[in-house]
């Protein structure tokens, strides 16, 4: 196997147990460069944890103030098991107190909701 091969095969283990989708390769330019570059050389460095990583991801995330960001974040946030429920929850406030208020309620209407669909989503397998 190519050192390429390798780094692609990396990135795309890396985007899977970041985001807790499948990674697929090859839809075009900018998912590959999405997937090479953030997941295969920035979550994948050795300074921070996947959770330390999260935390600034969520952050900034919530600072642009897209709900489809934010959403996305706490999801696989969620889903791997790096971040708890009380966890998240005790982010927003304390994100609300530096970030302000109407961001910090953004992500806490994203989180609930997220929260909810889990939550109806287990209560049908069960």
């Amino acid at each position: 196997m190519s050192d390429r091969s390798k780094e692609l095969e990396r990135a795309l283990e890396a985007y899977e147990q970041v985001t807790t989708l499948p990674a697929s390769h090859g839809i075009d330019a900018f998912q590959d460069t999405t997937i090479e570059a953030v997941f295969g050389r920035v979550w994948t460095r050795s300074g921070l944890t996947r959770k330390e990583r999260r935390w600034i991801t969520l952050s900034v995330a919530a600072m642009t103030g897209s709900p489809v960001a934010v959403e996305s974040h706490l999801r696989a946030a969620l889903a791997s098991g790096d971040i708890s429920d009380e966890e998240l929850l005790e982010w927003t406030i304390h994100f609300a107190h530096y970030a302000g208020w109407p961001l910090a309620a953004n992500s806490y209407m994203v989180l609930r909701r997220v929260q909810a669909e889990i939550a109806a989503s287990q209560a049908d397998t069960d």
